[in-house]
């Protein structure tokens, strides 16, 4: 949540600025309710080994229990996200694996490129807890020595990370026209 709307507030699309125009607020409007997010998250051990599973363990509190999974649970990244920001545009959490994360930035491409919002929150986390550090496991993915070796014949397979990031997408002539600040470009004509 703090991610996405540090993403949001640095592209300048967090909050309305009391010294903007009338004209500046009708946009600003505008562009909250078509502003998409593209979430994905790994599992949550903290809920798991630290609160030992939290208000999920009482079924007997239906409130509780609800406050639990929604805060919780990696299904609802991306509409929680959404609804606490106040953002009206699509709301997909997205699972591929180790791939997730540029999986939530393509299709936030393409539902830019499609119409169906003007901009969007793209990002993903994955916290390892407890983490015990690097362990290798002969038979799973990860690397024999924890190095990755793309495309290498010395490949012994992955390791795993601990990180969270969000950019904002927008089509570079609308960023542009709007004074946006603008880092990079995903594809010279992928917004437009």
């Amino acid at each position: 949540m703090q991610t996405a709307y540090h993403a949001l507030e640095d592209a300048g699309h967090a909050f309305f600025k009391p010294q903007s125009v009338q004209s500046k607020h009708a946009t600003f409007i505008r562009s909250k309710q078509r502003t998409g997010v593209f979430a994905a998250c790994g599992i949550d051990g903290y809920l798991i080994h630290h609160l030992d599973g939290g208000g999920l363990k009482t079924p007997l509190d239906p409130a509780k229990t609800w406050a639990t999974e929604v805060g919780n649970e990696k299904d609802y990244i991306s509409t929680r996200v959404s609804h606490q920001l106040n953002l009206g545009g699509p709301s997909f959490t997205i699972n591929s694996a180790c791939s997730s994360g540029l999986v939530a930035v393509a299709q936030a491409v393409a539902a830019i490129r499609s119409g169906q919002c003007d901009s969007a929150v793209a990002g993903a986390s994955s916290l390892s807890f407890p983490n015990f550090g690097y362990l290798y496991s002969d038979g799973l993915p990860a690397s024999r020595d924890g190095r990755v070796r793309p495309f290498d014949d010395e490949a012994s397979g992955t390791i795993f990370g601990d990180g969270v990031g969000a950019i904002v997408l927008k089509r570079l002539d609308h960023a542009t026209r709007d004074g946006d600040r603008v880092y990079a470009e995903v594809c010279r004509h992928a917004l437009g």
